[in-house]
């Protein structure tokens, strides 16, 4: 039994395939990854501190906001102390080296903080960073 020859051909490599699949799995990490700026509130006024220094590792905190009134947000989610602690111990539990970014605004009752606080340590969070505006 015979087999038949082909003749010699060039192998071409199509590039628009690879162009295509190229382009999906960039939108695809784009819309799959988290931007921590979409969390942070832009309502919450942060108090002004004289010697506010800006965190030095400062990729991907967990941002907790809290409003004038009490109101806590992850995100853009209303949530309570509770939703707070097994939130943040479940972020922690997939990166213990994240931080907690409380941004608390300048007229909150300091209660209203010191529960958030006591709510993050409860899960585990050993690192606390306060939001604040610089001086002029």
């Amino acid at each position: 039994m015979k087999r038949a020859v082909l003749p010699d051909e060039d192998a071409s490599f199509e590039m628009a395939p690879m162009i295509d699949m190229v382009f999906l799995l960039l939108i695809f990490f784009m819309c799959a990854s988290t931007f921590p700026e979409l969390a942070i509130d832009k309502t919450v006024e942060l108090p002004v501190a004289s010697s506010s220094v800006v965190p030095k590792n400062k990729k991907n905190p967990i941002i907790i906001n809290i409003h004038k009134d009490g109101t806590l947000l992850w995100g853009k989610e209303r949530t309570d102390l509770l939703g707070i602690t097994d939130r943040v111990a479940d972020q922690l539990a997939r990166n213990p080296e994240e931080r907690v970014y409380i941004r608390g605004d300048k007229d909150v009752l300091h209660r209203s903080v010191r529960e958030v606080v006591a709510a993050c340590a409860k899960a585990g969070a050993s690192e606390i960073i306060y939001g604040a505006h610089q001086t002029p």
